[in-house]
């Protein structure tokens, strides 16, 4: 992505959505240009201003999951029973405890490129919020099923991933808004 960026900054406006930034010194170049950035979190904001960004094209932002409008998953409020358990298997896991038998990394069956259909990325969100819906209390380390749980009025338990992002989108954006989801960092139980 960071060469398609490069590529396309050079004639064209471009916006990164909020998102999470690490590294990268170079294209922060490119917000004296035609690059803006949206952080969705501080730490990406802060690591962008001091990597030298240009201050007026760097912005601190919710991430995008928040932009639905109140009504978009308002089918799918209501109340459940038991736990979902929704671990990742992948990269990101921190892998610091052993997972639920039960649990199902739902967000891996939908990875890749599909997010950029707009039709398949409504029906996979829509279906999603579907399978969240059926439980009272989702405990995840995958930021997406923690943010649709939290808006579905879940009680979401957020665990920390392999690096920061979940904990500082968590302080960001879920904390103040959402006092039914709680954020764990089994870093710190140890």
């Amino acid at each position: 992505m960071y060469k398609e960026i490069l590529k396309s900054v050079k004639n064209n406006s471009c916006i990164v959505l909020p998102h999470t930034v690490l590294g990268y010194p170079n294209l922060m170049n490119e917000t004296f240009g035609n690059l803006k950035i949206l952080c969705r979190e501080n730490y990406s904001f802060n690591n962008c201003i001091s990597s030298q960004a240009n201050m007026d094209n760097v912005y601190l932002s919710d991430d995008m999951a928040f932009y639905f409008p109140k009504y978009y998953f308002s089918n799918f409020e209501q109340k459940g029973i038991g736990t979902a358990y929704c671990f990742r298997t992948d990269g990101e896991s921190a892998n610091l405890f052993d997972l639920p038998s039960n649990n199902m990394d739902i967000s891996l069956s939908w990875n890749g490129s599909l997010w950029s259909n707009k039709h398949l990325a409504k029906h996979v969100s829509l279906s999603l919020a579907g399978y969240l819906s059926n439980f009272e209390t989702i405990e995840t380390d995958r930021l997406h099923i923690g943010i649709l749980g939290s808006i579905l009025k879940k009680k979401v338990k957020l665990f920390a991933n392999n690096y920061f992002k979940n904990k500082a989108v968590y302080e960001n954006s879920l904390l103040e808004q959402y006092p039914h989801t709680c954020f764990i960092d089994i870093n710190h139980l140890h």
